[in-house]
Parts: C-alpha cells; structure tokens; sequence
C-alpha cells in the first residue's frame, strides 16, 4: 500500500506569501531612503523600514514555528 503524503506539493503557504511582501516592502523604502532628495519621503521611507522589519521578524518566526511543529507531530 503507498504511502501518502501528508502535504501537497502545491499548497499555497500564506505565512511565505506575507514574508516576501514584507521582504518587497524593506527593499522599496531602502530604496526610497537612498534616492529620495526631501526630507518627508526620508522620513516615511524609515517608519515603513521599521515596519516592514518588524513584519519580517514575525513572518519568519511563524515559518519557523510552522516548520518545527510539521517535524515534530507528523
């Protein structure tokens, strides 16, 4: 009898999904930081630095935590 699979191969992850548009966001506001020549968009491209951070960190510890749990209780 074969074995099943336990998670399809195909499974859309929303965890993954909010972790690169957190990633997209960072990159937009560096970028924005760097080429940006007045001080408002400086300053809206660091709060959203520090959010898009902020998202990151708890995106990827969701991943991880995802990823532990799947290893730990098949």
């Amino acid at each position: 009898m074969p074995t099943q699979l336990t998670q399809k191969p195909n499974a859309f992850s929303y965890a993954a999904l909010v972790f690169w548009s957190f990633a997209v966001v960072l990159v937009s506001a560096i970028s924005t930081n760097i080429f940006s020549e007045t001080s408002l968009n400086d300053n809206l491209a660091i709060g959203f630095m520090v959010f898009a951070l902020i998202g990151l960190v708890f995106s990827a510890a969701i991943i991880l935590i995802k990823s532990v749990l799947e290893i730990c209780n098949p």
